[in-house]
């Protein structure tokens, strides 16, 4: 399920924020996932996942294919 949810979000960045997946995720969450604190509710998201469930590739990790989707939407901002 976790995976749909993560799909989902991913192909629906542009309206995300309304979804509340690019808010700021607890401090907690982001440790447990190991990101970097502040970092957003998807990317954590797909963190975890990566830990639970690991691409056999790096390059198909599911954080990767989501900072391309930050990127492209322009929703990447450095504090």
């Amino acid at each position: 399920m976790l995976e749909i949810e993560l799909y989902s979000q991913i192909k629906t960045i542009n309206l995300a924020s309304e979804q509340g997946c690019l808010e700021k995720a607890p401090d907690h969450i982001c440790e447990k996932t190991l990101v970097i604190p502040n970092s957003f509710w998807i990317t954590c998201l797909a963190a975890a996942l990566d830990i639970l469930d690991p691409p056999l590739l790096e390059s198909e990790k599911r954080v990767n294919k989501v900072f391309k989707e930050l990127a492209k939407n322009d929703s990447l901002k450095i504090d």
